[in-house]
């Protein structure tokens, strides 16, 4: 990337509010599992935080609750390799982006027992 690729009216002056944003994000949940926390020039009135839980979304789950984001405000994508769930919810004068992608549930329907193993059946 170059300075060419960045938009050319950005400061970090106009990161201000997300960085005030996080200040508070870091007082109301310093409890909370660490995540990865970045701001970004093309979306500077934003804060992204991620979590990348190969096989859960647990640490996810804990901040979408502690942030009030409601389950049906999550957007949910499959992809080969991984899933991803997806949500924004302001705080704090900020848009807060809860972002987790972890590595799909393996098919257990196909795992499962036939219901006459289940059983225990004598057939």
């Amino acid at each position: 990337m170059t300075t060419a690729d960045l938009p050319e009216a950005v400061k970090l002056a106009d990161q201000q509010t997300a960085l005030t944003a996080l200040t508070a994000v870091f007082a109301a949940f310093g409890h909370l599992p660490a995540a990865s926390i970045s701001l970004s020039p093309y979306t500077p009135q934003r804060i992204d935080i991620g979590f990348h839980d190969h096989g859960s979304l647990a640490h996810f789950e804990t901040w979408r609750e502690a942030l009030g984001i409601l389950p049906e405000a999550v957007s949910y994508r499959e992809f080969t390799l991984h899933v991803s769930l997806n949500a924004t919810v302001q705080f704090a004068g900020a848009d807060v982006r809860l972002i987790g992608y972890a590595t799909p549930l393996p098919d257990t329907a196909d795992q499962a027992p036939a219901a006459d193993e289940a059983e225990g059946s004598d057939r």
